[in-house]
């Protein structure tokens, strides 16, 4: 056949399959009718008393109500309010439910009603169809009245309804507003109090099947003898009401109560699921009017999965449901033949069944207790339960060889590794297996499951509770890598890390202990270093700074494990900070001021030449030494950071020699310069009249700093750290220090990776006066193995946000612009800073 031919052929075969689809399109728009849709509200409900319907309430807005057109329970179209409905509207030809729906039925509370209404209708082809759907109130409506006798005989009172798994609601004694809760068991609660006699809590019988839209009036009574409480909510109870006694023997009497053992009621207690609590968690029960119900309402999913219920009477149980909650652990005395004023209910092995859930990590058990006098224990006990994740887990196994007769699991897990449960996989079913051994170290177990000669790859299941894992144990060697992730290699040490071809065998070289590693340089013969393994790492120290390494693994003894690789590494460098003895200074004169009678002359130090581009220490001498920016030389301003051999401005030691009568070290601790750091007062109107007393006028006070960075004079900025890419374990230095006013001084150094995420830091507080000088270590505690890129160190004569200062009044009074007098608070003095790897 001719390409041409078949060309021809595709295209028209393609044309009648375009044609074909439009026209079962065409067919699909063309095959469908018209909804018109006439929505009403019917809020008459059906008095349990009067049996005879009456229209109550406020109709809601029929607008508000939301649409819904379903087909086999799948919506197919809605709207969020009849409002937006549009008569008309085409919907495809078939069978529908259209549902309408006014509030929500899962609500319950005041002012809920929840109104629904559902119609079954057509669809036919090219034909309207209308649909008229009346809503009715779907859930229970609920009041409460109190007759003249009864608010005499009460002088206080509320009701409490309870809808069965759901929360309280609670009808004040002003309440006039409707409850409504869904259709289903509701239990009433009557509290009530006497003049000044105490409060007590009555529960009458339930409304055991409320219906859907139906009104049920609580009616309150007390008759004229003033002894029983009548209580009526149907026909029945209107004929013969529930009847309370309340004599004063039968209100004296102590309502039921429980004594919890091991919790407290409403505490959380923190419990890792699948475990039992450490003590006993019980309660005794007390009711000096006899026991008649006990209800305990559970919160709590896994449980309930488990058939236990939401809410049960212990008193009159279920027996099939009791046998399950004792199958659960559920331990009770007293509650079940010859019930009378005692009961224990034991809780403690029931926790051992609830699971941990990240969206239901909290489980609730709560009693609530009723005497044969009706009364109601005062306060629900809870028994509150938080689970924490035991985190099971289980390792992907290592290889076994073929002839091998025992597998090795790790399993992860917090609690009684002995409930776990095994099992293995043979001729279609799973066998049970018992471990040969266990070890254990805290969260992880090796576990030893004995086989026969093991021919083929073996399929494991690991029970715990309700988790369960399965693993594949393979046949064939098992073997390992050595790793040196970036970070783990220092300038005298190295971390080697085992990484296994499965997790199981990485789990597993944790525990050998017959693995060493040898190391050669770029030319010599292979030796052992010093080492210690802790688990899958080897830890080698004595190493030499800025050198290339190789490292390969020794495995010795009966272990098969192959290790495939040998790894290179270069340590750091053994770096040092340049100028770290503070010999080298640069200095310049950053202001003057004068008059007729007196003047000033302000310097500024720095630790470095004035030649250098790479500028490692800096200072907040560009701080303190600003420039006034008027006349006036009633104004201080000394640098806090200078060599002790300045000669423009005295250091502040020897302020305090000349001017005090102090005997401060000025000397270098090795050769000829330190760096003295000092506290400084500064700023304007630092000096005045009445100065020369020694009153205190410092309007700013800064603490001396030397510090690796920059300042920036114009924009007054610091900026600290400079580029660095070794990590030492400690800064050493040395130094003397004079305390003003109690003050501490500090130091600290701070490491970071290039992301400026801190990877190391340490800090020194130095509180000690000393004039000679000692030695002061900072060690650095490292967080993260990454690689170093900056490193900050600083020096502060002060650990103080607001440090002091003492006035030192020299020689040059009022007319000489106090110029050679200042305010001094703490010394540091500082030398020979060196890093230690």
């Amino acid at each position: 056949m001719g390409k041409k031919y078949t060309t021809i052929l595709t295209l028209f075969a393609t044309i009648c399959f375009i044609l074909s689809g439009c026209e079962q399109d065409d067919e699909q728009i063309s095959n469908r009718g018209k909804l018109n849709l006439r929505l009403a509200a019917d809020t008459s409900v059906e008095s349990t008393i009067t049996r005879a319907t009456t229209d109550e309430g406020t109709k809601p807005d029929i607008n508000n109500f939301t649409i819904a057109v379903l087909q086999n329970n799948s919506i197919k179209l809605s709207w969020d309010k009849y409002a937006d409905f549009t008569d008309g509207t085409e919907i495809p030809a078939g069978n529908y439910t259209l549902k309408a729906a006014y509030g929500n039925i899962e609500t319950q509370g005041f002012d809920a009603p929840y109104y629904e209404g559902i119609e079954d209708f057509s669809i036919k082809k090219s034909e309207s169809t209308d649909v008229s759907v009346t809503c009715r109130l779907a859930n229970v409506k609920i009041t409460t009245e109190y007759t003249e006798t009864f608010k005499k005989y009460f002088t206080d009172y509320s009701v409490k309804i309870r809808p069965a798994g759901g929360s309280d609601i609670t009808f004040s004694k002003s309440e006039t507003r409707a409850a409504y809760v869904k259709p289903g068991k509701v239990s009433i609660y009557m509290t009530g109090s006497k003049q000044q006699g105490n409060k007590v809590t009555f529960e009458p019988s339930p409304i055991e099947d409320a219906k859907a839209r139906t009104h049920y009036r609580i009616k309150f009574d007390v008759n004229a003898g003033g002894t029983e409480l009548n209580i009526s909510f149907s026909e029945e109870t209107e004929r013969e009401p529930i009847v309370i006694n309340i004599s004063d023997e039968a209100l004296n009497t102590y309502p039921p109560f429980f004594t919890p053992t091991g919790f407290e009621s409403g505490v959380a207690q923190e419990l890792i699921e699948w475990t039992e609590p450490k003590s006993q968690l019980s309660t005794l029960l007390t009711a000096r009017g006899g026991i008649a119900k006990c209800i305990l309402i559970t919160r709590s999913p896994s449980l309930i999965e488990k058939g236990w219920p939401d809410e049960i009477d212990l008193a009159n149980p279920d027996p099939s449901v009791l046998a399950t909650m004792q199958g659960l652990g559920l331990a009770t005395k007293g509650l079940s033949a010859n019930i009378d004023k005692m009961a224990i209910l034991d809780f403690t092995k029931v926790l051992v069944n609830i699971a941990y859930s990240e969206a239901n990590s909290e489980s609730t058990f709560t009693l609530i207790a009723t005497d044969k006098l009706n009364k109601v224990s005062e306060v629900p006990l809870v028994l509150k339960i938080k689970s924490l994740s035991n985190d099971f887990d289980v390792a992907q196994p290592m290889n076994v060889m073929r002839g091998s007769t025992s597998i090795q699991l790790t399993i992860t897990l917090k609690g009684d590794i002995s409930k776990v449960r095994y099992q293995y996989q043979a001729y279609g079913y799973w066998q049970s297996l018992t471990p040969a051994k266990v070890e254990s170290d805290v969260e992880k177990h090796q576990i030893f499951l004995p086989f026969e000669e093991i021919q083929d790859p073996q399929q494991i299941k690991i029970i715990a509770g309700d988790k369960e894992n399965i693993v594949t144990v393979g046949i064939g060697e098992s073997s390992c890598s050595l790793s040196s992730p970036e970070g783990s290699v220092w300038a005298k040490k190295a971390t080697i890390y085992l990484v296994g071809d499965t997790e199981g065998t990485t789990e597993y070289l944790k525990t050998v202990n017959d693995i060493t590693l040898e190391y050669k340089k770029e030319s010599g013969a292979w030796s052992s270093p010093t080492q210690k393994k802790v688990k899958e790492a080897i830890e080698v120290t004595g190493l030499e700074p800025n050198t290339n390494y190789t490292f390969k693994a020794i495995i010795k003894g009966t272990n098969t494990i192959k290790v495939l690789n040998e790894i290179s590494v270069k340590t750091e460098e053994e770096l040092q900070i340049p100028n770290s003895d503070f010999e080298e200074w640069s200095e310049n004169k950053v202001w003057e001021k004068s008059s007729a009678i007196g003047g000033q002359v302000i310097y500024a130090y720095h630790p470095y030449k004035s030649t250098d581009t790479d500028r490692w220490w800096s200072t907040y001498n560009d701080k303190t030494t600003q420039e006034l920016a008027d006349a006036s030389w009633y104004y201080g301003a000394y640098p806090g950071s200078v060599p002790t051999n300045a000669a423009n401005m005295h250091t502040a030691s020897w302020h305090l020699n000349t001017y005090k009568g102090m005997s401060l070290n000025t000397g270098a601790f090795d050769g000829n310069v330190s760096v003295e750091l000092s506290t400084v007062g500064w700023g304007k109107n630092n000096w005045g009249p009445g100065t020369d007393t020694g009153v205190n006028y410092a309007d700013q006070r800064t603490a001396g700093r030397l510090f690796i960075g920059t300042y920036d004079r114009k924009t007054q900025t610091e900026t600290l750290g400079h580029s660095f890419e070794s990590r030492p374990a400690a800064v050493h230095f040395y130094y003397t220090f004079y305390s003003y006013n109690g003050e501490s001084a500090k130091a600290y150094v701070v490491l970071e990776d290039e992301n400026r995420t801190v990877i190391g830091k340490g800090e020194l507080i130095i509180s000690t006066t000393t004039n000679n000088y000692l030695p002061g270590t900072i060690n650095i505690n490292y967080t993260e193995a990454k690689k170093a890129k900056y490193i900050t160190i600083m020096f502060l004569s002060s650990a103080s946000d607001s440090p002091s200062t003492l006035a030192v009044v020299g020689n040059s009074g009022m007319f000489s612009g106090y110029g050679d007098s200042r305010h001094i608070g703490n010394i540091l003095t500082i030398d020979n800073v060196s890093l230690e790897y």
